[in-house]
Parts: structure tokens; C-alpha cells; sequence
């Protein structure tokens, strides 16, 4: 997961794809997905192994597709897994990445067209396919093959399937196992095979599909409160052009405080005005950054001229990344376990846990709804039909005056009393319903 994230923030992928994930159910979410990125998975589930994982930058619009694979999805030896990025102008992006097993018999292969065909019949503006299908006899650059694996050439060129990847992805098989395909009018670009990611012995391939992904903006509004002058503040609050009894003149509570919050709000815009913050995620360190440079430029070395000194050049740099990757990590922990405070412990941990996930889309009627309103509703609707009010029980009256008679005579409120109230608030930068910081 570490090799991961720093990958990630080495090299700033907005989608990656993996497959033999390995992962199952008691696996978290949170241990295979780096911060900042939504997970589609696909585990295997009646044996060890397999797998297939896309990661989708939550900058980019995009919720998960169903394969409609029935019955076959829990028994096949294929693992596949698909969703749509939305574009710009209503465009759309299907990515769908596949793991296929060496060896499978006919009718398990014919699972395979299945899934391509569900897949291609979204009919979606542009179509990336990627993941190990392990053809190593076909021969791409002459589009030539055994019988063997004649019927998926077959398949690719019948769909008009444009296959990019022409260098080997595996130094031991020495053949194409993993592939980037693409629909007519899906352009990619600045395609190469690079080196290993940890421990793997396949290839990363990188490449760009030149699309306008609807970005969601990663940047939140907050107020700047480093170097406020405070007296300025509070001069600004009693000047004369603030007229109190004028503010809360009124009889009605909310008309008051909308007026109160208002004057609050103008005097906060001159000392200390609103400005955009990034979300910022993982970040690996400049010793780290280095040490992947170094193993890429050396695996490049190696592709060009593979001799003896091109090779163990290249296995240092491999063992030199790792024993950096294992040492910032080590240190990373190692400031959270020496930390004083416990909140920093459990917030490390808790995100290794869990992973919040939100309900993208809901299914209602055969319908697809996306609208969080809308998704709100049905959920009520749906909670109100199977809701039974009081189990059977009944309550006396109560007995005493009615509403319209009470009333309070008087109340009296101290400055102490408010100031008592908000010593007790915590001492955080996050904003209450008013958009004020707790600090604040």
C-alpha cells in the first residue's frame, strides 16, 4: 500500500487499473485505495488470487457499471470489473479492466467475449479496456496467432479494437500479457512500458486518453486567520457606524441573529478574508521521489541495452526504492506512536480501517437516480413504509397547562454565562452551521 501511495504521488495518475489484487472481503477498502481516489473492485470469490481493482481520482465524475454477469460473476476464473467517467458536453469514458488466467478451457474463455460484448454495448462516447489477458502467441505488431488464441484476435479486430501496447510487459515471458485497448475515436497517447511496481513482476504501462474528464474542484474556501489583527476586529465591531439597537431591534430570534451574523461576516472580509485552500492527500518525501527516478531511468537503461551491468544496475535501484519506501514509512509511524496526542494514533489507524464511502446512485424502479435529493427521498419513503409507530404502546395524557398558557416572565443572561459557554467549545478549525471556526 505504501509503494502505492507513493507511486501516486510520484506520479499524479487521475485513473490507475490493477489487476491480481488478491484482495477479498475482509479487506478494507481503506488498505488498497490511496487517499483521494474512489475503488471499483472485483475479488475472486471462491479461491485465492485474481482480482481486479480500477482507481478513479475523486477529482473525476464517475460511478461503477454492472458487466450483467449473472450467476457466472461468482463462478467465473475471469475478474473484471467497470465504470464510467463523465466528460464534458455529455460525453462519456467507459474503463473496464480484466484479468484473465493462462490456460482457461472454451467455455470459460467465452465468458471473456461476454463481459467485451456487455461492456462495448454501453455504447459509451470513447472505450478503454485494459488488464492481463495472457495471450503470450499472439504476436500484436503483425496481428498474427495460434489457433489457440485466434478466436480473441478474432473478437478484437471484428469490434474494430485497437490494440496499443507493442513492447513486452513481463521480462520473463518475453511476450504482450498486458494490454491497452480502445474504440474508434478513443485517442491514446504518450503510451510507454516502464518498470515494475514493487514486488510485481509485470510491467506499468502509462499512457493518456486524450478526453475533458468533468473535474470536481479540489479546493475549499476557508478564511485566512494566520497574522489577524484582533483590536482591529473589535474596533471594527464597536465603531460608530455599527447601530446595535438597530441589529436587534427585532422581536424575531432568526431576524436578529441574520443580522448579527451579517455584521460578523463584514468585519471578518477586512481582517481576514477567504481564500482557496487545496485538499491535499499523500505526499511522498524528496528522498523517496529520488529513489523512484532512479529505478525508472535505470529500467529504461535496461529495455535500450540489456547486458549484465544494465541489469544489476537496474536490481540496485529496485532495492534501494524499497528500503527507502520501508524506511519512510517507518518514520511516518514512528511520529504518530511518539506523538502526545492520541486523536493523531487513532486517526492513522482508523483510516487503515475503514474508508467512508457516499451512495453515488440508487436503483429505483429500474431507474437510475443520482440526484442527492431525489436519493434522499426514496430513502425516506422507503423508511416510512416499514416504519411502525409505537409498538403497540399507549401513553397517558399528559396532564398539566396547555402551550398557549406558557410563557416565560423573565430570563436573564450574564456575560459570564456567554463566555463560560464559549470556553467549552473545542478548540477546532472546523465551522459550525454558520460557517464560523470554532476558534473563531
Amino acid at each position: 500500500m505504501n509503494i502505492l501511495n507513493n507511486y501516486v504521488s510520484f506520479r499524479k495518475p487521475l485513473v490507475i487499473a490493477i489487476t491480481e489484487t488478491w484482495l477479498e472481503s475482509t479487506i478494507p477498502l481503506s488498505m488498497c485505495c490511496p487517499p483521494g481516489f474512489t475503488p471499483y473492485r472485483k475479488d475472486r470469490f471462491f479461491a485465492r488470487g485474481g482480482g481486479a481493482l480500477i482507481l478513479v481520482s475523486e477529482r473525476i465524475v464517475s460511478k461503477p457499471i454492472s458487466l450483467f454477469l449473472g450467476a457466472s460473476d461468482t463462478e467465473s476464473k475471469i475478474d473484471a470489473v467497470a465504470c464510467e467517467l463523465s466528460l464534458r458536453d455529455e460525453y462519456s469514458l467507459g474503463v473496464l479492466c480484466l484479468y484473465r488466467p493462462p490456460a482457461l478451457s472454451a467455455i470459460e474463455n467465452s465468458i471473456l467475449y461476454d463481459i467485451l460484448t456487455n461492456f462495448l454495448n454501453y455504447k459509451f462516447s470513447y472505450n478503454v479496456i485494459v488488464g492481463d489477458f495472457n495471450f503470450p502467441d499472439i504476436h500484436w505488431p503483425s496481428s498474427s496467432s495460434s489457433l489457440q488464441s485466434d478466436t480473441f484476435l478474432q473478437f478484437v479486430q471484428a469490434n474494430f479494437l485497437q490494440q496499443h501496447v507493442q513492447s513486452i510487459t513481463r521480462q520473463s515471458s518475453s511476450a504482450i500479457l498486458d494490454l491497452v485497448l480502445s474504440t474508434p475515436g478513443t485517442e491514446i497517447t504518450d503510451l510507454s512500458v516502464n518498470e515494475e511496481l514493487g514486488t510485481s513482476d509485470h510491467s506499468i504501462i502509462e499512457f493518456t486518453a486524450q478526453t475533458k474528464p468533468v473535474l470536481v474542484r479540489r479546493k475549499v474556501r476557508k478564511r485566512n486567520f494566520k497574522n489577524t489583527d484582533w483590536s482591529y476586529f473589535r474596533n471594527l465591531l464597536s465603531s460608530s457606524s455599527n447601530d446595535w439597537s438597530q441589529v436587534l431591534h427585532s422581536d424575531n430570534l432568526d431576524d436578529v441573529w441574520a443580522e448579527f451574523v451579517k455584521l460578523l461576516n463584514s468585519a471578518l472580509d477586512r481582517v481576514a478574508p477567504y481564500q482557496d485552500v487545496t485538499i491535499r492527500n499523500y505526499s511522498s518525501t524528496s528522498q523517496v521521489r529520488t529513489a523512484l527516478r532512479y529505478k525508472r531511468r535505470a529500467y529504461r537503461s535496461l529495455i535500450r541495452n540489456f547486458t549484465y551491468d544494465t541489469l544489476v544496475a537496474y536490481e540496485r535501484s529496485v532495492a534501494i526504492a524499497e528500503v527507502t519506501l520501508k524506511c519512510d514509512t517507518a518514520e511516518r509511524e514512528n511520529r504518530v506512536i511518539n506523538s502526545k496526542d492520541p486523536k493523531l494514533f487513532w486517526s492513522y489507524v482508523n483510516r487503515r480501517l475503514s474508508k467512508d464511502s457516499c451512495v453515488k446512485s440508487l436503483l429505483c424502479s429500474n431507474t437510475e437516480v443520482t440526484d442527492p435529493l431525489d436519493m434522499a427521498n426514496i430513502f425516506n419513503e422507503y423508511f416510512a413504509s416499514i416504519f411502525t409507530p409505537g409498538f403497540g404502546t399507549h401513553f397517558s395524557s399528559l396532564q398539566g397547562k396547555s402551550h398557549d398558557t406558557t410563557e416565560f416572565n423573565s430570563i436573564s443572561i450574564s456575560a459570564k454565562d456567554i463566555f463560560d459557554a464559549i470556553r467549552r467549545l473545542p478548540s477546532k478549525t472546523s465551522s459550525d452551521g454558520d460557517n464560523f471556526s470554532y476558534k473563531f
